[in-house]
């Protein structure tokens, strides 16, 4: 007796549980179980004990079950009545992708390395990112020593400043286009990734380091010539879908005019950035391989 007292106890627990965590569905169908279980349980025991029970007696006693189920399916409707309203998640907008073919316009712009370079690489950057800095002071030298000097990797810039937090940027980008007027492009560009905190806007101890005509430099840094030129790249990292720096483009070929072929972003080891230029090497190996067995 007291075994079967606990059994119903921890049946109805049950229940109580579902209609606090789960659905009221799920609530139902706990208590339909519990219900059945015991309604069976019971029979069984009066069948044990009155072997001669009439069906009368059988249908009444079901009806009794049928009105205490009713009445556990009432209380449990109002106990879920009675919780708050959970409000129903919104599912989050799904980030950007960055499509990985993108054809880019390169005409005029300074680069480094050969311009009969197998592979294209097209950063996009801010002078105040600090993961920016990270990759041109730590992965750039590295990739500038084993593609760049070796005539394998060709290497682009284009700027994207994002002034909402870092307020000296867009001024930068100005800086190394100023800086570029007297072929110091990539002296400036590696200055200001070197400069500390505070002295990115020192224009003119940036001109005297990397030799350039001071005065003529810093009229430039503050006239707008070069205002659109930057206005232009934003519009095309918005174009091309960047949101974020650094930001790196692969293409085969050498033209000025690329169709991407691959999109990374983020600053990356040296070890990541070599096996996505490895494996376009050789990939415009056998491409060429194969042009030339025709």
């Amino acid at each position: 007796m007291k075994a079967n007292l606990i059994d119903k106890k921890t049946a109805f627990a049950a229940v109580m549980f579902a209609v606090r965590k789960l659905s009221i569905g799920a609530a139902l169908a706990a208590l339909v179980l519990f219900v059945i279980g015991t309604s069976a349980h019971a029979q069984k025991r009066r069948e044990a004990k009155q072997p001669s029970q009439t069906k009368q007696n059988v249908d009444a006693a079901m009806l009794e079950t049928l009105k205490a189920m009713q009445k556990e399916l009432q209380d449990i409707k109002t106990l879920l009545a009675a919780r708050p309203v959970q409000p129903t998640p919104q599912a989050a907008n799904p980030a950007a992708v960055v499509p990985q073919a993108v054809s880019l316009d390169l005409t005029n712009r300074p680069f480094r390395g050969s311009k009969d370079a197998p592979v294209t690489i097209v950063e996009f950057t801010d002078y105040e990112c600090p993961f920016c800095s990270r990759h041109a002071q730590q992965t750039l030298p590295q990739i500038e020593k084993e593609y760049i000097a070796t005539g394998k990797v060709k290497y682009y810039v284009v700027d994207l400043p994002l002034e909402a937090i870092h307020r000296h940027a867009f001024k930068a980008a100005v800086a190394v286009r100023c800086a570029n007027e007297q072929n110091k492009y990539w002296e400036m560009h590696d200055r200001l990734f070197a400069a500390t905190r505070g002295t990115l806007t020192d224009w003119n101890a940036h001109a005297v380091a990397i030799g350039l005509d001071t005065e003529k430099f810093t009229g430039c840094v503050e006239s707008d010539k070069y205002v659109a030129d930057v206005r232009k790249d934003i519009a095309l990292t918005q174009t091309v879908g960047v949101q974020g720096t650094p930001g790196f483009f692969f293409a085969k070929g050498s033209g000025e005019k690329v169709t991407t072929t691959s999109f990374m972003n983020g600053a990356r080891p040296f070890p990541v950035m070599k096996e996505q230029i490895d494996a376009l090497l050789l990939q415009k190996q056998q491409q060429n391989a194969k042009t030339n067995g025709r």
